[in-house]
């Protein structure tokens, strides 16, 4: 009697395949992953340095000088020419961009805020000690406050910070970008709303000052966002644009910081006594610089800068 031979898979011969491509799913999903975050940090990169031109423009059509931080009080409030309240540095870098797109970050997902350009949500922030300059109207303006140093003035403009990846606070404000909250706290202009104090470390979880869940938005210590494999995209003086990972770690055991050559290990202008404490300030960055003159309605010592002589921030 002749036998047909079944063409049909065994039972074996089907968990073996399934087997496989669950090997090669799990090889490879992690490939798509690293793939997906490498595009995004391209994309902040391209982002990065359209900012950065657009921080340069600005500053040759205003005597070499950089933006201020921001200029508050000169808008709706008073039925000025501003159409914010709170123009802080990308609200006036924009029209050298002309896409406020390149100051948003494909990482951030939660909802835009509405403007006059169309939505939007900044997810990026200014070093304090970059952009010193502060500018207001009527009751926010400071006669003795700092202004923005000339382009040229930066010692070591290849080591100084501009720009960092620092996401907007959320604020369920209607009206949010028309306020002077889109740039600086209503009840105290020196509060950083688009600035950073130093560079320590938003997304590593934990309990205490260390955990930011479950949207990794803690504004307390002005974190920054590493992203992209723990790394971040900072755009600096000349107009270049790094990638730097997350370095040190503080002694609360949670928040790691990234370090740059040159800058003081300091948590703001408030921490006179950082650089004594290496377990609190261990890869920390200070970039703060306080709006008011030391002795001036309590002003302080800012953070220096690569080259700078500390007697400048002081």
């Amino acid at each position: 009697m002749k036998r047909t031979r079944s063409s049909a898979f065994t039972l074996i011969e089907l968990l073996v395949v399934i087997a496989i491509i669950a090997i090669l799913a799990a090889i490879l999903f992690p490939v798509f992953a690293q793939a997906k975050t490498a595009a995004k940090k391209a994309m902040a990169t391209s982002n990065m340095k359209q900012m950065l031109l657009a921080v340069n423009i600005y500053a040759t059509d205003f005597d070499d000088t950089a933006s201020p931080r921001y200029r508050l009080g000169c808008g709706p409030r008073i039925n000025g020419a501003d159409v914010s309240d709170g123009m802080s540095w990308e609200v006036l870098a924009y029209p050298y961009a002309k896409n406020l797109g390149v100051f948003e970050s494909s990482m951030d997902t939660r909802a835009k805020y509405n403007t006059p350009f169309g939505q939007f949500r900044r997810a990026f922030g200014g070093a304090p000690n970059f952009f010193r300059g502060y500018q207001g109207c009527g009751s926010y303006f400071k006669a003795n406050a700092y202004s923005t140093p000339s382009m040229t003035y930066f010692p070591q403009p290849s080591d100084t910070v501009v720009l960092g990846e620092e996401r907007m606070l959320s604020n369920s404000r209607s009206d949010y970008f028309t306020s002077i909250d889109w740039a600086a706290s209503t009840t105290n202009p020196k509060f950083p709303n688009a600035v950073f104090e130093n560079t320590r470390n938003i997304n590593l979880g934990g309990t205490g000052n260390g955990s930011c869940t479950p949207n990794k938005i803690c504004k307390a210590w002005c974190f920054i966002n590493n992203d992209y494999a723990e790394a971040s995209v900072w755009g600096m003086a000349d107009g270049h644009v790094v990638t730097k990972k997350g370095t040190g770690k503080t002694r609360d055991g949670y928040n790691n910081g990234t370090e740059f050559k040159g800058y003081e290990h300091r948590a703001a202008t408030w921490d006179k006594d950082g650089e004594q404490y290496p377990d609190w300030t261990a890869g920390m960055s200070c970039m703060d610089w306080d709006l008011e003159p030391p002795g001036t309605n309590g002003g302080t010592r800012g953070c220096i800068v690569p080259g700078e002589n500390v007697n400048a921030g002081s």
